[in-house]
């Protein structure tokens, strides 16, 4: 049935209310009340105490506003402003503080926080850019190098990870020392039974080719 409007000299009249004029009016009390946090806090800029106290405030109250709910203002210059002035020294690296709201701040890495984590001399066999959360190093094959230690974790990583494919390349065509297990899909195993069967090697598990049943090399 359709719904019919009270006259407005009903006394029970409400008049409808537009679910977009909300949140325009929602998104202009935020807007008044960051310009009144604004103000106050150029009023208090030179003096330390008072300024680090309404910054405070002024986290507290951006901390309230989830960034999905205002995008808009998530790219305003004057929140980014804002967020740059809250920033604490003490945030590690890589830290993030009020996620998610209109007062997230985060730590990137740098190459200092890189240092901090130890370090690692050593001769690297090829020439490669090593990267730890967006710090870049590099390092020069047969030329003795000292760098952060996140970075030559990253180093070995890659080493583990060339011996694992040359592995899986024997492994594939007919070498019983299976690569790591990460490698061996169940696609891996079908194209090694099949090599395996060109070989001549026997009966072998499709599933499992580490289960060869025939063949000298099985």
């Amino acid at each position: 049935m359709p719904r019919h409007k009270r006259p407005e000299n009903d006394p029970l009249y409400q008049p409808e209310v537009d679910p977009l004029d909300e949140q325009v009016e929602e998104e202009d009390d935020v807007a008044s009340q960051l310009a009144k946090l604004g103000a106050e806090l150029s009023q208090v800029a030179t003096n330390k105490a008072k300024r680090t106290a309404k910054l405070r405030e002024v986290e507290a109250f951006l901390g309230r506003l989830k960034i999905e709910d205002f995008p808009e203002l998530a790219e305003s210059p004057i929140i980014q402003n804002f967020a740059k002035m809250l920033a604490p020294v003490n945030l590690r690296a890589g830290e993030v503080r009020n996620a998610g709201t209109l007062a997230e701040v985060r730590k990137e890495w740098n190459i200092e926080d890189c240092w901090r984590e130890g370090s690692v001399t050593f001769v690297p066999f090829e020439t490669l850019p090593l990267i730890f959360n967006g710090v870049r190093v590099d390092v020069v094959a047969r030329k003795e190098t000292t760098i952060p230690r996140p970075h030559y974790e990253i180093y070995l990583n890659h080493l583990k990870a060339v011996d694992n494919g040359e592995q899986f390349k024997r492994w594939l065509g007919g070498d019983p020392v299976a690569p790591d297990r990460n490698w061996m899909t169940p696609e891996a195993y079908r194209i090694r039974a099949l090599g395996l069967v060109r070989m001549g090697v026997g009966p072998i598990s499709l599933e499992n080719p580490v289960e060869d049943t025939g063949g000298e090399n099985g």
